[in-house]
């Protein structure tokens, strides 16, 4: 009897240890191994703080961050890890959300340092609307975008850390806009103007008047026009929703005819377009599996 015990409990560690095993594989978030755009967000069962530490885990060479805020506990600890290791780390972000640190360059301007780039040994972008925050990797629901690219690694690196690129500029099929710069915005109402059935929008902040006269331009051409806001910011003059719950809508995203994203660190405000270190990505012809992400994304929505 106590040997059938022994035999069985031994058969419930191995399996408890196989079980645990294949959960913490499975938890693994899985980074694009070529230029295919890997679209991830927290309202579509993704854990950003994982995918972000995970991805500085892994750099052998060289990490590159610039962010708005960056105060979050693990991903400073990260970084002091890599930096230790002899792994190169240079980070900037903006003064008034992020607390000293010698990793940390921290700015101060007129516009706020509001991109948000990860960039892993010259090969590997994150981009998208989350900060290196506790609250925004955890709590509040955000995008972001994943490729693996060394010419758009090389751009990124130009534009934010070593010439302060700014307009508009074509890296694999990608078309990307670094502000401030006011043909950025001159775009965006370009392509809310070709529009012919439907736009989506989930933005924090949206008080562009310009792009909302675009929206109303569409509405009355008859394109069915959703526009989802944080209930936290102000309120755009334009018929919309707003979310619920505690945690912010900290997207900046549009969806166009279902084939067109915009998406990145911007808010839709005249600072984004004439003050801000912003980017925005324009990205066409969505492949299947982006559209249905787009779709679910959409889904989960919490709005009143």
């Amino acid at each position: 009897m106590a040997k059938k015990s022994r035999v069985f409990c031994s058969f419930i560690f191995i399996f408890g240890a196989g079980l645990c095993g294949l959960l913490f594989f499975l938890s693994i978030p899985s980074l694009p191994k070529s230029d295919e755009l890997f679209f991830y967000s927290d309202q579509t069962g993704d854990d950003l703080k994982l995918l972000m530490c995970y991805a500085l885990k892994n750099a052998k060479k060289n990490i590159d961050v610039m962010t708005f805020g960056l105060s979050d506990p693990d991903v400073i600890r990260i970084l002091e890890n890599q930096a230790a290791k002899g792994c190169s780390i240079r980070a900037i972000a903006d003064q008034r959300s992020t607390p000293k640190h010698p990793l940390v360059e921290r700015r101060k301007k007129s516009g706020l340092n509001h991109a948000k780039v990860t960039l892993i040994d010259d090969e590997l972008a994150l981009i998208g609307s989350a900060n290196s925050t506790t609250a925004s990797l955890e709590m509040h629901h955000n995008f972001i975008l994943a490729t693996r690219s060394r010419s758009l690694c090389k751009l990124l690196k130009e534009a934010c850390f070593d010439k302060a690129l700014r307009g508009q500029y074509e890296v694999d099929g990608l078309e990307i806009w670094l502000t401030p710069d006011k043909n950025c915005e001159n775009r965006l109402i370009e392509l809310i103007d070709g529009a012919e059935h439907c736009i989506q929008l989930v933005l924090f902040t949206f008080t562009h008047k310009g792009l909302i006269s675009a929206l109303e331009r569409a509405k009355d051409r008859g394109v069915q026009v959703d526009l989802v806001t944080d209930r936290y910011s102000k309120q755009p003059a334009i018929a919309h929703r707003v979310g619920i719950g505690p945690a912010l809508i900290h997207h900046k995203w549009a969806l166009i005819d279902d084939e067109t994203l915009i998406c990145g660190s911007a808010n839709w405000t005249n600072a984004a377009f004439t003050k801000n270190r912003d980017i925005i990505l324009i990205i066409k012809n969505l492949s299947l599996k982006q559209k249905l992400f787009c779709k679910r994304l959409w889904k989960t929505l919490d709005l009143e």
